[in-house]
């Protein structure tokens, strides 16, 4: 039955019908004379049975925030029909689950979406840093029969952002000699994927900083089966400094992928009864006087005596022992002050006096000149010969002894030897 609405729309009514009819087409005549060109297909839907999903692609890129394509979930017939707006239910409840394929352990996003006029309409959705490969996409509707239906979503890898050091070179360089551990690198979207799909014709370099390399090839790798892998890259390292292998890709076309920089590389270190002069090539042997540990901090052995922590004249103290070992720069023993005597070389002697009384208050004296001397190395008769009267002694003028072990003779300003 046909009812005429105006030249360019008629209403047609069906009869009813026991179940869905899918294959119906509709053909127009004007007074049986005009014939359309094409016969419109039309389908009798049934009642609502379940639910179905649509989408214009199952395809997306990789990215910090990839947006995953707009998703239709539409209300069905049991023939596969949409209902649209022939659904008697205005607001149906969709849940949708998105989940990495072959690793359901957690869902990756869920949404939920209300129908209208039978459709539910998932848009602007996005996945954080989504890694490359299959995902599932399931829907769900308790409010249908099979209110279940299912598709994949594929995530391919995105834009190449950066480098990334696949495997790091040595720490340590020998010269003249490859690195044990040669680097390799891949490249990656900003998703953290391996980008796999590059040129093979696409080069990476190295370059240390500071400047240190002296390879005898060239330093570049080609982009071999997913990364750069490097052979027989060199370093001529000086020791105390901090050396960076630094990559980047040697194509203007990816000027925007920032350089990686490796871990810190440094010389060979130098055996423990050596050390090293910071910016040498070489290790030298550990000096008399001194304890060595590779390194370039040298330490005194015991009683020895170092002005500075640059020097390397390490000078023997007196046979009493008054200075201490394991010090960058010389220290006396508690009880003990001063510095080298610079009156006594044959042996070199180290001017010592006491510290303050910890149980009193008196300051402890000032030295002007000070010798070490032995209790057995003045006898009686000459000390008492060559004492002149002057002043009586006290605390600050007479000797004092600094342990039990050797004794010290300390004159001050206006005073004279005893």
């Amino acid at each position: 039955m046909v009812t005429f609405v105006k030249s360019t729309e008629v209403i047609c009514k069906q009869p009813v019908v026991n179940e869905p009819y899918f294959n119906g087409m509709v053909a127009l005549a004007l007074d049986g004379q005009i014939f359309s060109e094409a016969a419109a297909p039309y389908t009798i839907v049934g009642p609502a049975y379940g639910i179905q999903a649509r989408y214009a692609s199952n395809t997306m890129k990789a990215a910090i925030y990839a947006t995953i394509p707009v998703i239709e979930v539409l209300v069905v017939d049991s023939g596969g029909s949409s209902l649209d707006d022939f659904d008697p239910v205005p607001r149906r409840l969709i849940t949708m689950n998105i989940t990495r394929a072959y690793v359901r352990q957690e869902v990756e996003l869920r949404f939920e979406q209300f129908t209208e006029q039978g459709v539910a309409t998932f848009s602007n959705l996005t996945l954080v840093k989504p890694r490359t490969g299959s995902y599932d996409v399931d829907v769900y509707s308790s409010t249908v029969d099979d209110g279940y239906d299912h598709f994949n979503l594929q995530v391919d890898e995105g834009k190449p952002s950066l480098l990334f050091l696949d495997r790091q070179p040595s720490v340590e360089a020998v010269p003249n000699t490859a690195l044990t551990s040669q680097p390799s690198l891949t490249v990656q979207d900003d998703a953290g994927n391996q980008c796999t799909n590059l040129s093979s014709s696409l080069f990476a370099v190295v370059e240390f900083v500071p400047t240190g390399w002296n390879g005898t090839t060239t330093p570049e790798a080609p982009f071999v089966e997913g990364k750069f892998t490097f052979e027989n890259v060199r370093l001529t390292a000086l020791h105390g400094l901090d050396y960076r292998a630094k990559f980047r890709i040697k194509d203007p076309k990816y000027d925007y992928i920032a350089p990686v920089y490796s871990d810190i590389i440094k010389a060979q270190a130098c055996p423990k009864s050596s050390f090293y002069k910071k910016g040498s090539m070489s290790c030298t042997p550990c000096v008399d006087g001194a304890k060595c540990n590779g390194t370039d901090i040298l330490v005194t052995q015991s009683n020895y005596w170092r002005i500075d922590n640059v020097s390397l004249t390490f000078i023997k103290c007196n046979r009493f022992e008054p200075c201490l070992e394991n010090a960058e720069i010389s220290q006396c023993r508690r009880g003990s002050k001063g510095v080298l005597s610079p009156k006594k070389t044959t042996p070199p002697l180290v001017s010592i006096y006491a510290d303050k009384p910890e149980e009193t208050n008196e300051a402890a004296p000032r030295p002007v000149h000070a010798w070490s001397v032995e209790p057995e190395s003045f006898p009686r008769s000459n000390t008492s010969k060559s004492v002149k009267k002057s002043r009586p002694a006290s605390a600050a003028t007479a000797a004092t002894a600094v342990s039990t072990r050797h004794a010290q003779l300390i004159i001050e300003e206006g005073g004279e030897k005893k």
